[in-house]
């Protein structure tokens, strides 16, 4: 299914909302995207090619069976140079090897990301293979919160 073809609903007409199908790949230090069926980029070439250099990302949602080892880690260190800002990630982690979850959530605290939700993926993943997680930027957080409470 072609999902940018697909209609969003007649009420986020008017808000900034945006939908990207896109296929990532892992981008190898010194080489360029590796292309894989016609359609694949690196986190840095999509946000690059979509115009989204230094803008602000509301919500980043990812499930791409797998790619959030490498996608996150590139956004991580996109949101670190400030060449790109997140304030949500939603993502699906998949498989069961917790060093390599471990490194994962390491990295994105790093970048001043926080776990406030998650959820198992009872249908998907055998049942327990799969976890939604939310993470708020913690400098966002930090800010709406100040504006809330604060007035300002």
């Amino acid at each position: 299914m072609n999902l940018d073809k697909k209609a969003l609903p007649s009420c986020t007409r008017n808000i900034n909302l945006r939908f990207h199908n896109k296929n990532f790949c892992k981008t190898l230090p010194g080489t360029r995207d590796i292309e894989l069926a016609g359609n694949c980029l690196s986190l840095t070439s999509a946000v690059s090619s979509l115009g989204h250099q230094n803008r602000t990302i509301s919500i980043f949602k990812i499930d791409c069976e797998g790619c959030e080892y490498f996608v996150l880690p590139e956004l991580a260190k996109l949101v670190e140079e400030k060449k790109l800002s997140v304030q949500q990630i939603q993502v699906e982690i998949h498989g069961t090897r917790f060093l390599r979850i471990r490194r994962l959530f390491q990295t994105l605290r790093s970048a001043g990301f926080a776990v406030f939700h998650k959820e198992r993926n009872h249908d998907g993943c055998d049942g327990y293979k799969c976890v939604e997680f939310s993470l708020l930027s913690l400098s966002f957080a930090k800010a709406e919160f100040i504006h809330s409470h604060c007035g300002t």
